[in-house]
């Protein structure tokens, strides 16, 4: 008969192995997540600096250009999370 506490110990790799991987997953599922903001994000962008190109009232430049500051500080966070800089 096999030793019972080694079974135990078998179980027990089996069982931290499948939580690693499903912290593997929910990793995948939120970097995808980002990488669809982000890529929304760029789709704000240039739509907001296609319309700077024809704004012509200086108060609707302002908040063209209000709204691509926040958009490219937002996609400079998302960018981060995603591709955190090297740590030396």
């Amino acid at each position: 008969m096999a030793d019972p506490g080694l079974a135990s110990k078998f179980i027990e790799m089996q069982i931290e192995d499948a939580a690693r991987g499903v912290e593997l997953s929910v990793d995948n599922v939120s970097v995808r997540k980002l990488k669809s903001q982000l890529e929304t994000l760029r789709l704000s962008r240039a739509r907001l600096v296609a319309q700077l190109e024809f704004a012509r009232s200086e108060n609707h430049r302002e908040i063209l250009e209000r709204g691509l500051k926040a958009v490219e500080s937002e996609m400079g966070d998302i960018t981060q999370l995603i591709f955190p800089p090297e740590r030396n």
